[in-house]
């Protein structure tokens, strides 16, 4: 059995990390996370933030694969930023129809 590198213990360090301090509080429906406890609303700075220290996780697990469970890893992250991201461009489009469409009536 190989022993892990030093650089794949740090990065199992930062997925800890992630998972205790922004994918612990990821809504299980939406996909999107809250702005505050008592404020369900998802802000999409916040989310923005978010997506892109899940993005960079995933990419440095992609880049140090050395094992099948870093590639795991990496492609498990890419799926949250991924739902994250095309939540985000839903909502996004959503908004500015809605809004067309009273601008115009």
């Amino acid at each position: 059995m190989r022993s892990r590198s030093n650089s794949g213990v740090k990065l199992d360090n930062y997925a800890r990390m992630l998972q205790q301090t922004i994918l612990c509080h990821q809504d299980p429906v939406t996909g999107l996370l809250p702005g505050d406890d008592t404020l369900p609303h998802a802000w999409v700075r916040d989310n923005v933030y978010s997506i892109l220290s899940v993005w960079a996780l995933s990419l440095a697990y992609r880049k140090n694969a050395d094992r099948d469970e870093d590639k795991a890893k990496a492609y498990e992250l890419e799926q949250v930023g991924s739902c994250i991201c095309s939540e985000l461009r839903y909502k996004q489009n959503h908004t500015i129809l809605s809004k067309g469409t009273r601008d115009h009536v």
